[in-house]
């Protein structure tokens, strides 16, 4: 049952950014939220903040596509500049393959839209919203593993990209985003 979906279908601009339609809340003016998107991501998470759980539906995340959330903050950190260079949508890509998003899933889709355009930026908000929820869900020691994989992750997407020469590898606005990740762990 694939279909196919035109680049203009993944993005609909927004204010400065873009939102995936596939789901877009209230906030938005449309109202596409299914209770069993909610009932499934709830069961697969054990999240119980009808909040965050509808934020996730609002950006498109559903029980199949959870694993598309790791790739959240090294999306963020490739946009962090305005724009995503070759290297960091290729090592992006990479990531995903790692975490088992197949280029037939309905979260590549969802990734591919936020390579194409720059994500709407509640979506890491939401991201942010699903860390503090998963946090109260994790032992102490799960959660610090998660947090230095998503950093380190982050830092090497910022690195994707070269600098020059060999240095400034990392700019100011990745640094900064790399920052935001950390404060997101409590950091």
């Amino acid at each position: 049952m694939s279909e196919e979906v035109s680049s203009e279908e993944i993005c609909v601009q927004g204010d400065d950014a873009t939102i995936p339609p596939s789901g877009l809340g209230d906030e938005y003016g449309v109202t596409h939220l299914h209770r069993s998107d909610l009932d499934d991501i709830r069961q697969a998470t054990q999240i119980m903040n009808h909040r965050v759980l509808m934020e996730l539906v609002d950006c498109g995340v559903r029980a199949e596509s959870l694993n598309i959330l790791t790739l959240v903050p090294l999306v963020h950190v490739a946009w962090s500049n305005g724009r995503i260079e070759d290297e960091e949508r290729l090592a992006i890509l990479e990531a995903a393959a790692q975490v088992g998003v197949r280029a037939d899933s309905q979260g590549f889709v969802l990734l591919n839209g936020w390579l194409c355009c720059r994500p709407h930026r509640t979506l890491i908000r939401t991201w942010k919203d699903y860390i503090a929820a998963i946090q109260k869900l994790l032992s102490p020691e799960a959660y610090k593993a998660l947090r230095l994989s998503t950093v380190n992750r982050a830092k090497t997407i910022a690195e994707a990209s070269g600098g020059v020469l060999g240095f400034l590898k990392v700019s100011r606005a990745e640094e900064d985003a790399i920052h935001e990740l950390n404060l997101a762990f409590g950091i």
